[in-house]
């Protein structure tokens, strides 16, 4: 289950930063910002290389698959990390940084507990019709 949570709060960093900063009045010396993410399906990789697959919406909801387990739940942007709490889970929420995304937009995350994941985007297949 803790993989699942893992997962999530991938995916809900991943709708939380679309939203639009707060414009600043002065001028500041320009620093990295977390990884541009926005609704999406991603690959997430932990560190024993199990991989799952993530649904971001923009509702804030999530699904998440590792191998035969499936869960949901809900995330929030919370003090520049994006929390995500899984259905059913009584742990309560799980909070994640996500590091400056690269140029094909893969970034990590690492939990408040120190967990680390790499996060790739999955590429919309191309409608085959047509």
């Amino acid at each position: 289950m803790k993989k699942l949570i893992a997962l999530a709060s991938i995916a809900a960093l991943a709708a939380c930063a679309e939203a639009e900063a707060p414009a600043v009045e002065e001028a500041a010396e320009e620093v990295a910002a977390p990884a541009p993410v926005a609704a999406g399906t991603y690959e997430v990789t932990y560190a024993d290389g199990s991989v799952g697959t993530m649904v971001s919406e923009d509702d804030g909801t999530f699904s998440m698959t590792i191998g035969e387990t499936t869960g949901t739940g809900t995330y929030v942007d919370q003090d520049g990390k994006v929390c995500f709490d899984a259905d059913g889970d009584d742990e309560g929420a799980t909070c994640w940084t996500n590091s400056p995304a690269g140029e094909d937009g893969s970034f990590t995350s690492v939990s408040d507990d120190g967990d680390t994941v790499s996060v790739a985007p999955v590429a919309e297949e191309a409608d085959a019709e047509g």
